[in-house]
């Protein structure tokens, strides 16, 4: 008998492997040969790049879920170097100025999002990324930035953002002076604050300045993402001994911040801070540019720029500090020293910047990283290469019953994608094989109808759903909303996972569901849906208070199982906690998380 293959995204794509028998879990993985279906040219989110002073065409580059990647041609090529160690998302990349063989590596990317990848500490190299070996603070999840002393590169700062979807204690700003065989936490406020950032001051190394960032995630993807602990802090004696700045600096909770000391005068110092809601960032009064000419004791604010904690990202030009580029949403570079700014030339670059690094001995030489990978110019952005890696983020992957089978996957920040498994072609499966299904956001769960292949069942980011037709490239929207609603009794705000709870039908593909804190079910060709369940999180009759007083965050709906044999039995589990079940198909609901083992947790 032959059993489905079964598809897998590892890493840079899609892999599959052969037809298995079902019964032969244990060896499933271990047993097959991968092989790479692609696509190849979309990357995934690259998180900070690097270059080598003094070899200007070798770059490292960390990345959201890809490992670490090296080019020493300039980004014709690019090798992944970290691909047999315990995570595969790094964050913070650091190299000793005295030694350029010398790396460390921060692991769990500092991005903060819905979705965010883990790491397991610290590592370093010896031999520029050939061997690594693992450095401790492996609770610490998040590292997001690495200072090293520069000429003994025993002694290096590690700032680590901690748990985000909770407390814990190893967060903060460590140091060690033995190469990581030992550590010290020498900036510590709480255990939700963490150190989202620490930098050096590269003509006196015993001044330091790291930003200190109070945030909590919840249950249903909110973020409290302020705090009154967050702050800038200097350090005049090697780390032992920090005092907090504040003189012009906003009064309000401070989200996350970046620093930037001038490489010309160590007393001119940059910081991007954000600073009061969301929502009112945009004509807030607090929040913003800021710079100091004293080295920190007074603060002027230069511009009210501010975008999300996604970004808020700074670099200062190597030889001129007037010039300041901000590599957030898109590039904008200032000539005055942050009092206004320019869109710099976006052609062929993917938006959402994470980092960018400038050649200290050629400043027309600038690497820009983000959601579409790594980009470089040489004119200073006016043209730019676009670089291939393949680090492609896939959320979630289906497969249709064509032969050959064709995949389907929701990738991070460019929408869904689909493609053979197979093609008759000799050359094997290129990228004309591949094509988009929607344009932008950022692509999850998907269905194919088994009766016909041209009808897809997509989902994206917070409940967006929609039926699209391969013949007629109609995109019927299907996310509940409008007036059906409040007929049905329901008043309050639908609430959606960033990666919303979602199953076309085994027993009528003409219908899907999709929870938010409802489970809908949602008749596919029409669009007409009927909440076959009340409010299945926690907190439906609460809120939860974060960090700040008054702050509130509610669950939603992470995942939804029918079952195969019975068409009235559903499952429902929500991201605080609650599983439920029934077996009317929504008539009457049961919880049966209480069942579960002792010891396992209830909720957020």
């Amino acid at each position: 008998m032959r059993y489905p293959s079964v598809a897998l995204f590892l890493l840079a794509g899609f892999c599959v492997f052969d037809s298995v028998p079902a019964q032969d879990l244990d060896g499933l993985v271990r047993s097959q040969h991968w092989r790479l279906i692609g696509p190849p040219n979309p990357a995934g989110r690259a998180w900070k790049v690097v270059g080598v002073p003094s070899r200007p065409k070798t770059l490292y580059v960390t990345t959201a879920g890809g490992g670490l990647w090296k080019t020493v041609n300039n980004g014709t090529t690019f090798d992944p170097i970290f691909n047999d160690y315990g995570t595969g998302s790094t964050g913070a990349i650091a190299i000793a100025p005295s030694d350029p063989e010398i790396l460390w590596l921060g692991t769990g990317e500092g991005a903060n999002t819905r979705a965010n990848s883990l790491g397991d500490g610290v590592y370093k190299s010896l031999d520029g990324g050939g061997t690594w070996t693992n450095m401790g603070l492996r609770d610490s999840q998040m590292i997001s930035e690495i200072a090293i002393h520069p000429t003994d590169p025993d002694i290096v700062f590690v700032a680590a953002l901690g748990h985000l979807w909770g407390k814990n204690e190893e967060r903060g700003l460590f140091k060690t002076t033995d190469g990581g065989r030992s550590w010290r936490k020498v900036l510590y406020m709480d255990d939700t604050t963490g150190c989202n950032d620490v930098q050096m001051d590269p003509k006196n190394p015993a001044v330091l300045y790291a930003g200190m960032w109070q945030r909590w995630r919840f249950g249903g993807g909110d973020m409290d993402e302020a705090g009154p602990n967050s702050g800038i802090f200097k350090s005049t004696d090697g780390g032992e001994n920090w005092a907090r700045l504040s003189e012009g600096l906003p009064k309000a909770d401070m989200g996350k911040i970046h620093l930037q000391i001038s490489q010309q005068r160590s007393n001119v110092v940059y910081a991007n801070v954000l600073a009061g809601e969301p929502s009112e960032r945009r004509d807030s009064q607090e929040g913003g540019l800021y710079r100091s000419a004293d080295g920190g004791q007074t603060w002027e604010r230069r511009s009210t720029r501010q975008t999300g904690y996604y970004y808020t990202h700074l670099k200062l030009d190597p030889t001129n500090d007037e010039i300041v580029w901000l590599p957030v949403f898109e590039l904008n570079r200032s000539m005055d020293g942050g009092r206004t700014f320019e869109e710099i030339n976006m052609r062929h670059v993917h938006n959402d910047l994470h980092s960018m690094w400038i050649d200290p001995n050629d400043t027309d030489h600038i690497v820009v990283s983000g959601d579409g990978g790594v980009s470089i110019s040489y004119d200073n952005g006016n043209t730019w290469q676009q670089t291939v890696l393949n680090i492609a983020q896939f959320y979630e992957v289906s497969v249709d019953n064509q032969d050959p089978y064709h995949v389907i996957g929701g990738m991070q920040d460019t929408s869904n994608w689909l493609g053979p498994h197979r093609t008759y072609d000799e050359e094997g499966i290129t990228m004309k094989d591949w094509f988009k299904l929607r344009s932008t956001g950022d692509g999850m769960a998907s269905a194919t109808d088994p009766r016909d292949p041209n009808i897809i069942y997509m989902t994206q980011q917070n409940g967006s759903a929609e039926r699209l037709d391969l013949r007629t490239w109609e995109h019927l929207p299907l996310r509940p909303s409008g007036p059906q609603l409040q007929a049905q009794g329901i008043t309050g705000r639908v609430r959606f996972n960033w990666t919303p709870a979602f199953q076309l039908s085994v027993h009528d593909p003409d219908y899907l569901y999709l929870g938010g804190n409802y489970l809908f079910r949602i008749h596919g060709p029409t669009g007409e849906f009927k909440a076959i369940s009340p409010d299945l999180t926690w907190q439906q009759d609460r809120s939860f208070t974060g960090i700040r007083d008054g702050y509130h965050s509610y669950g939603t709906l992470f995942s939804v199982a029918e079952s195969p044999s019975d068409a009235n039995l559903l499952w429902a589990g929500a991201d605080d906690g609650p599983i439920w079940i029934t077996e009317d198909q929504g008539g009457s609901w049961t919880q049966v998380d209480g069942n579960m083992p002792s010891g396992t947790p209830k909720q957020y």
